[in-house]
């Protein structure tokens, strides 16, 4: 149904469009799905191609040289894909397979990639890697078609082990959503402003998941207020066990129970023990708030935040 909203990767409406189409039913299912809405595979015309025949609408063929070469020496290469290169790595393999490329022309063509824009030295390669395809036999549209694909590689495309690491994410991230949409939505809110909806959006899809999402209730505003008030501010006082030395030199880490790490300068002198900062700035991060301070005074009996 292309539900994805909120899941990494594949929440874009192109990726949700694709999904009914390529329908994953296994892992490896996701990672094509995360590397085919490309430049590459679509440049290359691979995509639809892929689609008719995971849907059995085109047999699965695969492109071979002429009766004086062997017949099955792209095989390997496209067997996981359907007979059609997908990811950056077959790309690659089929200029030194199909066109005989040498290591040297296949780095050249690696380089090409990333720079044609600049430099223009793709055009090229491009007529020795089509006219070396087709000289062997291949057919000329194939041979112009992966070489296209490798134009939009050099836009963007994605290695196979790109795209696998970036699959697991899309399942771990897709299971949350349906084993637990009320956390899923609750950690996209936390995270804004990011991705591709606004909070409207992401509540209006979590009540569509039968996630109950309740009004502020003004009458304990106060409360609200009291929560969304910055654990620390500048200039305050609070205690911290110095657990390890920092980065530079001088300082020393510790962390609060929420697992905040706070950054002290001077630091380095007392780990092991709980010091009183003073509290310089608080930083916050896509991966969490840091507070900065400096040492204070040793802390006293009682008294103190922690």
């Amino acid at each position: 149904r292309g539900d994805s909203l909120g899941v990494f990767q594949v929440e874009s409406r192109a990726q949700m469009a694709m999904l009914p189409k390529l329908r994953p039913r296994v892992f490896y299912d996701l990672v094509i799905e995360v590397a085919i809405v490309r430049p590459g595979p679509i440049q290359g015309d691979m995509v639809h191609p892929y689609l008719r025949r995971r849907q059995g609408m085109e047999s699965v063929v695969y492109p071979a040289p002429g009766p004086a070469y062997p017949q099955d020496e792209l095989f390997s290469i496209l067997s996981r894909t359907l007979g059609v290169p997908i990811f950056q790595e077959q790309a690659m393999k089929i200029s030194i397979d199909a066109a005989q490329f040498s290591p040297t022309e296949a780095n050249e063509l690696r380089k090409a990639m990333a720079t044609f824009r600049s430099r223009g030295t793709i055009e090229k390669l491009q007529d020795k890697m089509v006219g070396r395809m087709t000289k062997r036999g291949y057919d000329p549209v194939f041979a112009q078609r992966c070489f296209d694909q490798i134009k939009g590689f050099g836009e963007y495309g994605f290695p196979e082990s790109h795209a696998a690491s970036f699959a697991k994410l899309v399942y771990v991230s897709s299971w949350m959503k349906c084993h637990y949409p009320a956390a899923f939505a609750c950690a996209l809110l936390n995270s804004q402003p990011m991705g591709f909806y606004a909070p409207a959006q992401i509540v209006r899809d979590a009540r569509e998941h039968q996630v109950e999402v309740r009004c502020v209730d003004v009458i304990n505003i106060n409360d609200l207020a009291n929560a969304l008030r910055p654990v620390v501010l500048p200039g305050e006082m609070m205690t911290v066990k110095i657990i390890k030395p920092g980065e530079e030199s001088g300082q020393g880490i510790g962390y609060l129970e929420d697992g905040t790490m706070v950054v002290t300068e001077q630091g380095h002198d007392y780990i092991g023990k709980e010091v009183a900062i003073a509290v310089t700035s608080v930083l916050q991060t896509s991966a969490g708030r840091m507070i900065f301070g400096k040492i204070g005074q040793q802390k006293p009996n009682g008294g103190g935040r922690s």
